[in-house]
């Protein structure tokens, strides 16, 4: 265990119990460590995944040490009995509880709000279940971006950005998205404005034009259960910061006004890879329009009927040629 606390700063005499894995919540409880905050970190017994998603040495790489900097830490198994009543002494002590855990995973552990009020009544706890494709809680949802200026994405998943797409078409309000290209190898900053391509119009020309990733072997279609080789490379902290920069620049230029820049697509490479991106550090803006025909924003087609659907089969068969 580490128990050496330096830093000061205006939140200097606050404790942060720091559940948290990975990225986001690290870097979020590092930013109360820089203020002052006495920051314990608490990992598992194997430690935090991110400790073996770089290279480095000794379980240490440089994503791990900026997102956990100034914190103090042990390792604790929170499956255990024990672990878990060392957790509640620290709960005790803190004013500030910090966890990313999957749903349910709080109530196996011990650290669900009840069980941490009953042991610190006035412990700082914000749980906010956000799975926006859950079709119980679109309404809840819908009524978000009405109270925004400009939405910020950053989902890893389609079903997501689509629900994101949806909710801020309906709303009528402008929004931006991050990602980050796999192996960090560059990434991509997108901008969507009300009438214009929404995420499915940008999504099917990239998916059309456009090779992020080297090329792999074909697929073994003869086993379709065998093994595949890992489709994502996890990328370094130092590209996600790269790509969350432009991405940060992007939104604020759109929330301050600022006259729309000659691009609805942005795309920043880091690395030079063969058949991907020719050199490093350069930039490719792309300007996609809204497509009529998009199963997205589009607007349906009618189906033919009558003597227009006999006309549409000819003309089909006609086509294919002759058998």
């Amino acid at each position: 265990m580490n128990t050496e606390k330096k830093t000061t700063g205006p939140l200097e005499g606050v404790r942060v119990l720091d559940l948290t894995t990975m990225i986001a919540g690290p870097v979020a409880t590092m930013m109360l460590a820089d203020q002052g905050a006495d920051v314990i970190k608490v990992e598992t017994t194997s430690g935090d995944l991110m400790r073996r998603l770089a290279k480095g040495r000794n379980g240490m790489n440089p994503a791990f040490l900026s997102a956990n900097r100034n914190k103090r830490s042990l390792a604790i198994d929170l499956k255990a009995a024990e672990g878990r009543a060392i957790v509640h002494r620290l709960i005790a002590t803190a004013d500030v509880l910090a966890h990313n855990f999957r749903t349910g995973a709080p109530e196996r552990l011990g650290v669900a709000e009840a069980e941490v009020r009953a042991i610190r009544p006035d412990i700082a706890f914000e749980s906010l279940v956000a799975d926006i494709t859950d079709p119980a809680r679109q309404s809840e949802f819908a009524r978000i971006p009405s109270e925004c200026d400009v939405g910020i994405c950053a989902a890893d998943n389609e079903p997501a950005k689509f629900a994101f797409d949806a909710l801020m078409r309906a709303a009528g309000k402008p929004w931006t998205l991050g990602e980050v290209l796999s192996g960090g190898i560059g990434g991509w900053v997108h901008r969507f404005e009300p009438g214009g391509a929404c995420y499915g119009c940008v999504a099917s020309y990239l998916q059309r034009e456009v090779t992020e990733q080297p090329s792999g072997p074909p697929a073994d279609y003869s086993d379709p259960n065998a093994a595949q080789p890992e489709a994502t490379i996890p990328a370094t902290k130092a590209s996600i910061a790269v790509i969350a920069g432009l991405h940060a620049t992007v939104t604020l230029g759109m929330f301050e006004g600022d006259p729309p820049p000659d691009f609805t697509s942005l795309l920043f490479s880091l690395q030079a890879v063969p058949g991907v991106f020719e050199v490093a550090f350069r930039s490719h803006r792309l300007r996609i329009a809204r497509s009529p025909t998009c199963l997205t924003c589009g607007t349906p087609a009618t189906a033919p009927t009558g003597d227009a659907l006999d006309a549409a089969v000819a003309d089909a068969l006609a086509r294919l040629g002759p058998r």
